[in-house]
């Protein structure tokens, strides 16, 4: 994808629509089920290290009593105190680099991300103003918002705090750089 090669061959998708042989289209399609898991993978890059930071019990998915009145709610919260002297919770989402608004998005490096960063804490103002909220953005091309990377910054200091491992921080980021190409490929696939 990164040197504009041809990865797929163009077929229909699920949602009708004709498919380009590099692959973009797969990438944000809301009706291919290979997107999901990529969610699913991201959450776990936050979720699992936070307890290795000390912050136990680990945090419910979807937490319960968050609902927006849309049936909607952030991702995971956790259960004590966290940034801020506030709870901390946040949720996922992956933004396609090469989407339809790719003449916006790449003026600058990053842009896509934070472009959803900002969506996020519209959706969830009311719960910011609560709890210390944090959207996890990043662009299908790897890049990270900047809240999302200074949040590993953060988790992995107080991993390194515990473990005396100064490489906790960036171990962290190589983590989501994998679950980033393994959730392009499954989309890409089409994988469930």
């Amino acid at each position: 994808m990164r040197l504009g090669l041809r990865i797929q061959q163009p077929h229909r998708c699920r949602c009708r629509a004709l498919t380009d042989a590099l692959g973009h289209h797969s990438l944000s399609c809301h009706r291919n089920p290979g997107r999901l898991p990529d969610l699913a993978a991201l959450n776990d890059v936050v979720y699992r290290p936070l307890g290795a930071a000390g912050i136990v019990p680990p945090p419910p998915l979807e937490p319960q009593g968050l609902d927006r009145g849309d049936g909607r709610r952030p991702d995971r919260s956790t259960v004590f105190l966290f940034r801020r002297g506030r709870i901390f919770m946040w949720d996922a989402t992956c933004v396609n680099t090469c989407s339809t608004l790719i003449n916006d998005r790449a003026l600058a490096a990053g842009a896509a991300a934070s472009a959803a960063e900002h969506r996020k804490h519209r959706r969830y103002e009311d719960l910011a103003r609560r709890y210390d909220f944090s959207p996890l953005a990043v662009e299908t091309s790897g890049v990270l918002d900047p809240a999302f990377n200074d949040l590993l910054q953060d988790i992995g200091s107080r991993i390194t705090k515990r473990s005396w491992e100064p490489q906790e921080t960036t171990w962290l980021r190589q983590h989501i750089s994998f679950v980033v190409a393994r959730g392009n490929a499954a989309a890409i696939c089409g994988l469930h």
